[in-house]
C-alpha cells in the first residue's frame, strides 16, 4: 500500500513539474515571439525611413525657352496642365528633387489657393507621374491665369512612392503675386514652408490616417506648430 501511495505521489510530482515546465516554456516562447515581432517592425520602420524620399524644392524665375518642363496652371478655380505659357512672360519654375532617396510616381496630387480653396481638376489636368532619382530635378512651370488684385496663398500637395512602394504626400506653402520689370510681366511664386512627408499607404496596401490638405491649411491658419523638415528646402 505504501509503495502505491509513493508511486502516485511521485507521478503527481512529475506531472506537476511537466505542467509547470510547459506553462513556463509557453510564456517564454510568447515573450520571445512578441520581442521578435516588435524588433521586426522596428527593423521595417527603420528601413522605410532610410528609403523615404524628402522633397527639396527650389524656385527659379525664367522665360519658357525650352520644353523640358511640365505646366501647373490655375484658371477659373480649376487645375490644368495644358496651359501654354507666353514666351514674353517671366514665370516661376518649381525645381523639385528628392534629397535623400529616389522618388517614384511623383506627381501633383492637389492644390489649395485663396479664395477658391481646394482646386477642382479640369478635363485639361493630366499630370504624368515621373521617376526622380536622387538629385534629379523635375521642372514645373507655375501659371496663374486669372486676374489678381492682391497676393495669393498657394499650397501644393505632392504625392510619390519610395523604392519599397510606400506612398507619401508632402505639402509646400507658397505666396503668389505678379509684377513688371524691364517691360516684362513676372509671375512670381515665393516659397514659405515645406512640411515633412506623411505616410499615406504602405507597400502592403494599408491606408494610413493622414491629414487632408484642408486640415493642413487650417492648422497653418491657427498658428499651431507644423512639422517643417527643412526651412531651407
Amino acid at each position: 500500500m505504501m509503495n502505491i501511495l509513493t508511486s502516485v505521489e511521485f507521478s503527481s510530482a512529475i506531472i506537476g513539474a511537466l505542467i509547470g515546465a510547459l506553462i513556463g516554456g509557453f510564456f517564454t516562447w510568447l515573450a520571445a515571439y512578441y520581442t521578435m515581432k516588435k524588433q521586426r517592425k522596428l527593423d521595417e520602420e527603420q528601413r522605410r525611413a532610410e528609403c523615404m524620399p524628402l522633397l527639396r524644392i527650389e524656385l527659379a524665375e525664367m522665360l519658357p525657352d525650352d520644353n523640358d518642363f511640365s505646366v501647373l496652371g490655375i484658371e477659373n478655380g480649376e487645375l490644368l496642365t495644358s496651359a501654354n505659357p507666353d514666351a514674353e512672360i517671366v514665370y516661376t519654375f518649381l525645381c523639385v528633387s528628392p534629397d535623400v532617396a529616389a522618388a517614384f510616381n511623383f506627381r501633383v496630387a492637389a492644390v489649395y489657393a485663396e479664395p477658391f480653396g481646394i482646386m477642382n481638376r479640369s478635363s485639361a489636368f493630366a499630370p504624368l507621374p515621373v521617376q526622380l532619382l536622387r538629385d534629379e530635378r523635375k521642372m514645373i512651370l507655375f501659371n496663374y491665369l486669372d486676374e489678381i488684385d492682391s497676393n495669393i496663398d498657394i499650397v501644393i500637395r505632392f504625392e510619390y512612392e519610395d523604392v519599397l512602394k510606400n506612398i507619401y504626400v508632402q505639402d509646400a506653402f507658397f505666396q503668389y503675386f505678379e509684377t513688371e520689370y524691364d517691360d516684362r510681366k513676372r509671375k512670381i511664386l515665393e516659397k514659405r514652408e515645406v512640411l515633412q512627408p506623411q505616410l499615406k499607404g504602405t507597400a502592403e496596401g494599408k491606408k494610413m490616417n493622414i491629414k487632408s490638405l484642408e486640415e493642413i491649411v487650417n492648422i497653418q491658419k491657427s498658428s499651431e506648430k507644423l512639422l517643417i523638415w527643412d526651412e531651407r528646402c
